[in-house]
């Protein structure tokens, strides 16, 4: 139960904070208030019910209850790793085909909303499946699948809710990750190369100093020294100024 109040509370903030964004919103910021209002629904509606179930053992609220409930807990524990690959598609598209985000927006809206229309058809038949049904033997009632399902036949159910529900997305995630990884390595790679030749083009093209002295230095120095001489033996006497 404290996760749920934690889970309403903190959703509650972030779908209040991002509802009142005058400006658009971002695409991540779109896909983080789908997965918000979902996470909201999960703690207002499926954790209380799963509680109270659990606490009771017996399945109080009905059969038509029990079939939108069990259809609803699938739905929203199904659609929110599907969000999380729009969000992976995403970031694929940003890093990878940088170019491409320019309508991104609309095909991140286009990909949520194909995602919750697949996701509601493949979980439809959870609404034929269960039942509220009194336990043979017992005067309880509980949210069962064994009036239309056998054994065997639950057993494919759950595994291709299985697969639908985990193995695809985490596939899918795990693929868009490696392939941004794998993008984001090559162009580290690449920066450090440009960098080097830069740096390879500047030490070729820096002058080399001779550490003997230059021409016109040479010349100042003979022109200095010539001056002094001339100047010197103007300020000598000559023998014939005093004959």
């Amino acid at each position: 139960m404290v996760i749920a109040i934690v889970a309403l509370i903190g959703n509650s903030i972030l779908i209040w904070t991002q509802l009142r964004k005058s400006h658009a919103r971002s695409r991540v910021e779109f896909l983080i208030l789908n997965l918000a209002c979902v996470n909201l629904v999960i703690a207002l509606v499926v954790i209380p019910i799963d509680i109270s179930w659990l606490l009771t053992v017996t399945w109080y609220y009905g059969d038509f209850a029990c079939k939108l409930f069990m259809w609803l807990k699938l739905v929203v524990f199904t659609i929110v790793p599907f969000l999380l690959v729009c969000l992976s598609f995403d970031r694929f598209l940003a890093i990878c085909f940088p170019l491409v985000m320019i309508d991104a927006y609309e095909t991140i809206q286009f990909l949520v909303l194909a995602c919750y229309i697949v996701v509601f058809v493949l979980t439809s038949p959870q609404l034929y499946f269960y039942n509220a049904l009194q336990i043979p033997g017992k005067t309880t009632h509980q949210c069962v699948t064994f009036a239309h399902l056998t054994l065997e036949q639950a057993q494919h159910w759950t595994l291709f809710i299985a697969i639908f529900q985990f193995l695809i997305p985490f596939i899918t995630m795990t693929t868009f990750y490696c392939i941004i990884m794998i993008v984001l390595t090559l162009k580290i790679v690449k920066s450090k190369e440009r960098r080097n030749n830069h740096k390879s083009i500047r030490k070729t093209r820096a002058p080399k100093w001779d550490t003997k002295m230059p021409y016109q230095d040479t010349t100042c120095v003979t022109m200095n020294t010539t001056t002094t001489t001339l100047n010197s033996s103007r300020l000598q006497p000559t023998t014939s100024s005093y004959t």
